[in-house]
């Protein structure tokens, strides 16, 4: 397990822009956590909701089946 500090390293993990994962963050739809001022994300738990992700956009499409 490694952990992503910063909005930057958790976007080049994830593939976002640093935009985009402020954005996500505001929402609250990635998993992070603070310390103190610095946002991180642990390893496993973005690729658990990258995998989520993918769950919920092929599982919606059933002609990609």
């Amino acid at each position: 397990m490694s952990i992503m500090k910063g909005q930057k390293a958790i976007g080049q993990y994830i593939g976002y822009s640093v935009p985009s994962v402020a954005r996500h963050k505001d929402k609250d739809r990635i998993p992070y956590y603070r310390a103190g001022r610095i946002i991180c994300a642990r390893s496993q738990d973005l690729d658990r909701w990258k995998q989520a992700q993918v769950d919920k956009t092929w599982g919606n499409d059933k002609s990609a089946v």
